[in-house]
């Protein structure tokens, strides 16, 4: 039986939380902004806030912004949150990336997800360009980014997905990656920005020994301009 930690409010210390977490605690945000780039490593955790509009986890890195290594973000170090553990579920906040301007600044992921059954429900994540990243990597960016993301962003691994009763929104390929994944009555909109027309996905596939792909059961797309929605990076994306 996992703990019922006390109700966490934007200021303690979300990480720490996450870290000192056993599998199976529960772990309950209150109202308000949590502005932290945080990522989960134990397993079985349930994670809930007081509604996708009351709670939300906010960070602002973008792929063209030095890293303390002295080289680009890239994609995928700018999420704000990082779920690396299976069996995790996530519900009732919003995971956002801040930054805005992707036409100058690049990709500005929210929310990654390199890890199997994973089940968000009532969320609401946001941000521009790349705004979800499912996992894993496709088989070439494993072997191109070994030694520049750490092994728990790279694994050869397959992934489950599961998203009930979300809000998706961004501006170009906003869900994006080789996960095997289903939404269900999601949302999915899309916003505005310099660019003119965007597509909501862009779907990849890990490798021939695993299967891929997304699949949209009661999907409501509210285009808020042009808005194509798929564009596969990889063969077999869809």
């Amino acid at each position: 039986m996992g703990t019922f930690h006390n109700i966490l409010t934007p200021d303690d210390d979300l990480q720490a939380v996450l870290d000192q977490s056993s599998p199976g605690d529960f772990i309950q945000l209150s109202e308000g902004d949590f502005r932290v780039k945080c990522t989960v490593f134990v397993p079985s955790l349930t994670i809930r806030g007081a509604g996708m509009d009351k709670t939300r986890i906010i960070w602002d890195d973008y792929a063209n912004k030095i890293h303390a290594d002295g080289k680009e973000y890239n994609t995928f170090r700018t999420w704000t949150m990082a779920v690396c553990a299976d069996h995790i579920t996530m519900e009732d906040l919003a995971v956002v990336n801040g930054s805005l301007h992707p036409e100058t600044k690049g990709q500005e992921v929210a929310l990654t997800v390199y890890a199997d059954d994973f089940h968000m429900k009532h969320c609401r994540l946001t941000s521009t360009q790349d705004t979800l990243f499912l996992g894993p990597l496709p088989k070439d960016l494993i072997e191109r980014y070994d030694g520049f993301l750490p092994d728990h962003l790279r694994r050869d691994i397959s992934c489950r997905q599961y998203f009930e009763d979300c809000l998706i929104e961004g501006t170009v390929d906003f869900i994006f990656g080789c996960g095997n994944t289903l939404f269900d009555n999601c949302e999915i909109r899309s916003l505005c920005d310099a660019r003119d027309i965007g597509y909501a996905a862009a779907p990849a596939r890990h490798g021939r020994k695993h299967l891929s792909g997304k699949a949209l059961a009661r999907l409501r797309p509210v285009p808020l301009r042009e808005l194509y929605l798929w564009a596969a990076h990889q063969p077999s994306g869809l």
